[in-house]
């Protein structure tokens, strides 16, 4: 059995409304135009999607952690001490 290409049905498609993880298609008659019935389903989430959202998260908690650190420690040092140590670990640089 070969899937249904959406370019195959988008002529009998009158309207899509998406809530959440909800989908409902209302369908129409090519020919007239007329609403014909509706269909309702739910959409998984795509796993490949929230993996990259959870570890951009992390990345930028960690990140937000080691720029505190580095911002009190540099805060403290002061001077040239505090500018070197704020470079490096703020700023990224080498």
């Amino acid at each position: 059995m070969n899937p249904i290409r959406y370019e195959v049905i988008a002529p009998n498609i009158a309207r899509v409304d998406v809530t959440g993880t909800q989908v409902q298609v209302t369908w129409k008659d090519p020919l007239t135009g007329g609403q014909v019935g509706q269909s309702m389903g739910y959409m998984a989430p795509d796993p490949s999607l929230g993996s990259r959202v959870q570890a951009s998260v992390k990345r930028n908690i960690v990140y937000e952690i080691v720029y505190g650190i580095a911002r009190f420690i540099a805060s403290r040092l002061g001077g040239t001490a505090g500018r070197i140590v704020s470079k490096r670990c703020v700023h990224g640089g080498g």
